[in-house]
């Protein structure tokens, strides 16, 4: 048998695979680590209309699928988010705002991409500015002149009381409180502080997208200008709490239904900086975001890429701007099967927080129900722009919902451990390193420990990563007596191990 058929050590792959039957062994669950894989973007997972639309994008930008797809998301939230809300069961209410983070080194293009797939967005915001200014201009004139009218009525009764005047200031305060505040209509922000967001956000009904293809949002957050972090507007604006804000010496903000979605294109020093911000992580706003990691594709561009067809890019956008047009609003709910496949992957998820899944970004992992929810309910408006709240949500809405969560989960994990979130799994990757090199299946507590001895001083170092090694099915502990007859501990690695 030639070497090159050996699989670290003296076993074939054949052999390998016959052991692990023999022995009753399962594939293991993928193990977090620094060097965590992404999956691919799942673009057939998209509406068919809209999956071509980012193949065609990523094509003729020449930037990976995972950043035209993940950003598309977010404008089909920006769209839908103010109209309605998903109730997978009673009680239990998703608004369908998301947090999506694109996370892309310099020069790959995110300015481009986030200009593309926001043009309608912009497109919709300007036509209704311009339809609306004249109306604004002229309800604005008269609360000025009202205004005005209160202070010189104000004036004359200082100086000297007048029934006649007292009575046509009532008047005219009645008149002010009667004239709606028009505000320009605002569909998009950039970059702003959260007091005037929330202050944008009340202007605009509760609903705003912030969408930038920077970072600086999260300094916003952090308290850029007064050094002092103000979360509570995003957390809220994610979750549709209500917001209540009081300052002294300006207009209270009271926001019933806020509605935040984020649009964001970033570095991956952006995203390390806000995991290592214990604050923003311990409140929960990483655990928000939908990161999408993008692989490079420097060095691998076309100069002469194929250019998007017209009927795919003006079918995008009429899509967008005629879902944006609509009026119906509502609670969307599903159908039979629908709730069975919901309930289904709610336990298949509980189960992972707990594995070697989602156990390391358990804070992320326990929204990702949630969002698969909202992401389904957001592909059910995309296929109903006008009436979405009339038909029920299949399951196989839902289904196509499940594989973008599956790769928003990798994405995650990759995020995380890129910043050493997950550490203690870095001792565990080592060890099955270790484990892995060895020439037999059975080795001893001891003899591990002398393999690891560069990061393992004392055997007890090796109790959490052995731990998280057979909780992931990679190995079994047994207990057995050496050779003078002492309690020894036995480490047996699963055949599977070695294959990958």
């Amino acid at each position: 048998m030639e070497e090159k058929e050996r699989i670290r050590g003296n076993y074939t792959e054949d052999e390998l695979y016959n052991l692990a039957m023999d022995g009753g062994w399962a594939a293991p669950e993928p193990l977090p680590g620094e060097d965590a894989e992404v999956n691919s973007f799942p673009v057939f997972a998209l509406p068919p209309a809209l999956g071509l639309y980012v193949e065609a994008l990523s094509e003729s930008t020449q930037t990976p699928p995972e950043m035209a797809g993940a950003l598309v998301l977010g404008v089909l939230a920006s769209t839908f988010q103010g109209r309605y809300v998903i109730e997978p069961s009673p009680g239990w209410i998703e608004p369908l705002c998301l947090y999506i983070a694109a996370v892309a080194g310099p020069g790959e293009r995110k300015s481009s991409v986030m200009k593309a797939v926001t043009a309608p967005l912009y497109a919709y915001e300007t036509r209704r500015q311009m339809a609306e200014r004249v109306e604004l201009s002229i309800s604005q004139a008269r609360r000025d002149v009202a205004q005005k009218r209160i202070e010189k009525l104000k004036a004359q009764l200082a100086a000297k009381p007048s029934e006649t005047a007292a009575e046509e200031l009532a008047e005219q305060i009645g008149l002010l409180n009667n004239l709606p505040e028009l505000h320009q209509y605002r569909l998009l922000i950039d970059d702003t502080t959260p007091e005037k967001l929330a202050d944008i956000m009340s202007e605009q009904g509760g609903c705003i997208s912030v969408c930038s293809p920077e970072g600086g949002v999260f300094t916003a957050m952090g308290g850029r200008y007064d050094g002092g972090a103000n979360y509570d507007v995003y957390l809220k604006g994610h979750a549709g709490d209500p917001i209540k804000v009081d300052r002294i010496g300006r207009s209270s903000n009271i926001i019933i239904n806020p509605r935040l979605t984020m649009l964001l294109a970033v570095q991956p020093e952006v995203i390390s900086g806000i995991m290592k911000d214990r604050q923003m992580r311990g409140r929960g706003v990483c655990a928000r975001f939908l990161y999408s990691w993008c692989p490079s594709l420097l060095g691998k561009r076309s100069a002469c890429p194929r250019i998007m067809d017209d009927d795919i890019r003006n079918d995008y956008t009429d899509r967008v701007l005629q879902a944006l047009d609509g009026s119906e609003s509502g609670i969307l709910r599903g159908d039979a099967e629908f709730n069975q496949l919901r309930i289904n992957y709610q336990q298949a998820v509980e189960a992972e927080l707990g594995g070697a899944s989602l156990e390391a970004i358990r804070d992320w992992g326990g929204k990702l129900v949630g969002a698969v929810l909202r992401i389904a309910a957001l592909f059910h408006c995309w296929y109903h722009p006008l009436d979405a709240a009339a038909h029920p949500i299949p399951a196989s809405t839902l289904q196509q919902a499940m594989s973008i969560g599956d790769f928003f989960a990798s994405s995650a994990r990759r995020a995380y451990n890129v910043l050493e979130y997950s550490g203690k799994y870095n001792l565990a990757h080592y060890v099955l390193d270790k484990l892995r090199g060895c020439e037999d299946l059975t080795i001893t507590r001891s003899e591990l420990l002398h393999l690891c001895r560069r990061r393992c001083a004392v055997s007890e170092m090796l109790k959490e990563p052995l731990s998280l090694l057979e909780e992931a099915g990679y190995l079994r502990l047994e207990r057995k007596r050496d050779v003078s007859h002492r309690p020894a501990q036995t480490v047996l690695l699963n055949p599977l191990a070695k294959l990958m």
